[in-house]
């Protein structure tokens, strides 16, 4: 009877045991786990993070090599170009020129006798002589030259004189308020992104006027708009080496070049660099 009295004490103890022993493991195993749910978030959105810097950093290296070649190809065309205008100076030129001498003293030797002879000889020299006005502005335009930091009013509107005494297109330089740069070469690269702009002006939109604007507000402005045919709606991806030129020009000063134009209202093109 004893034994009977005391079995379901012992049984109850047991069970009452267990169930500590399994809180308790219970308690342990989420303690234990714990750390390990939040630390995996943790290592994953540290992985995260390296790989996103890596990427950055990649990135600007990137950049970097673009920016280096672009300097590069600009290095290797200014050189083809220095080189071209020279031969164009120091050969053509110097050959046209003598042309128009051997011209002048034919007409010299033209009796009155024969005025219409005469007038012809004259005609021709004043030819020679426009011709040999065109190749020294071209060989200026390529040979490398240096501005100083108050220089670009001054070289583009000499670019747009030269541009207007050529006589079919008339180009006007507008500058309302005196402009100058820390930085010579940011200088030099805008006054080659107007020299192509004018050029494409001239060459392509068959433009009767061109106009240069120049301002320093908030942010130097150099805008080079015509009164041409203006670009068709679809352009293939590869065409308009110019643009590629002016925009490869603007990126190494850290300017934003953008395009306007509509079949029929011209061209405008539009360099801006904000200042530091």
């Amino acid at each position: 009877m004893k034994m009977k009295n005391n079995y379901p004490a012992d049984v109850a103890e047991l069970r009452k045991r267990d169930e500590s022993l399994a809180i308790e493991n219970a308690t342990h195993l989420s303690e234990h786990r714990a750390p390990l749910l939040s630390k995996a978030p943790r290592q994953t959105l540290h992985e995260l993070r390296s790989h996103q810097i890596e990427l950055e950093m990649q990135n600007e290296e990137l950049r970097r090599a673009q920016v280096e070649l672009t300097q590069i190809m600009l290095n290797i065309s200014k050189r083809e170009q220095r080189r071209i205008g020279e031969d164009l100076h120091d050969g053509l030129g110097q050959q046209l020129a003598a042309v128009e001498l051997m011209c002048s003293s034919l007409q010299n030797d033209i009796p009155a006798s024969l005025p219409e002879l005469k007038g012809r000889m004259a005609q021709m020299t004043q030819f020679l002589r426009e011709a040999i006005q065109q190749v020294r502005m071209l060989s200026h335009d390529l040979i490398e030259f240096r501005l100083t930091t108050h220089g670009l009013p001054d070289a583009l509107a000499k670019l747009a004189q030269n541009i207007s005494s050529l006589g079919a297109v008339q180009c006007r330089f507008v500058c309302p308020a005196p402009v100058s740069f820390n930085d010579t070469a940011i200088a030099t690269q805008l006054y080659h992104i107007a020299q192509e702009a004018v050029h494409n002006a001239v060459k392509h939109a068959q433009a009767s006027l061109v106009t240069i604007l120049l301002t320093q507000q908030d942010e130097t402005s150099l805008q080079v708009s015509d009164d041409g045919k203006g670009l068709p709606c679809l352009m293939p991806p590869n065409a308009g080496m110019g643009l590629q030129v002016m925009k490869h020009r603007a990126n190494i000063i850290g300017a934003r070049l953008k395009l306007e134009s509509s079949p029929g209202h011209g061209v405008i093109v539009t360099c801006a660099l904000q200042e530091n």
